[in-house]
């Protein structure tokens, strides 16, 4: 007896939530690509990296690595992976909102894991970047400030990749 209700099928209500919900997660996908992304101008970018752990208050963040690199890029490029975020080993990602110069992936798939993202747009030459990975036991940011701060130079251009300058503070 306990066997056969078991197997009955779920009531009307929880078919008609269940077929609503894959609508409207089939629908977040469309309007992923409804979303238009940042416009940045190719050139010389600085970039500045800083991956930490956030510990709750009154502990401090605890700062696993401090980057920082100069390279002749086009952002619009890492924009366009970051935007297009595939599926990754069962990872979905969720369409991004904007929100006047920021975009919000609730959940974006990169090679971390499954991140929360906030690309803040500040202009064509400046933005941040700050991915939180909450699966660990403590959660890990990944915070990226990016500028402008000048064209490429002959030199940069030629090598085909970039002036890069790297250093760990």
């Amino acid at each position: 007896m306990v066997l056969h209700s078991v197997l009955k099928p779920p009531p009307v209500f929880m078919r008609i939530a269940l077929l609503s919900s894959l609508f409207v997660s089939l629908l977040g996908v469309a309007k992923a690509a409804d979303v238009e992304r940042p416009k940045f101008r190719g050139g010389l970018w600085r970039f500045e990296r800083t991956v930490e752990y956030v510990r709750r208050p009154p502990n401090e963040n605890l700062v696993l690595s401090k980057t920082d690199a100069t390279r002749c890029v086009d952002p619009n490029i890492a924009m366009a992976s970051i935007f297009a975020s595939p599926p990754i080993r069962g990872c979905r990602s969720e369409a991004p909102q904007r929100f006047d110069n920021q975009y919000v992936f609730g959940t974006r798939c990169d090679v971390m894991g499954p991140v929360s993202t906030v690309i803040t747009a500040d202009s064509e030459n400046a933005y941040s970047e700050v991915n939180l990975l909450a699966a660990d036991p403590l959660p890990k940011r990944d915070t990226v400030l990016a500028r402008r701060v000048g064209d490429c130079s002959v030199a940069a251009s030629v090598d085909g990749v970039s002036s890069a300058r790297a250093r760990r503070r």
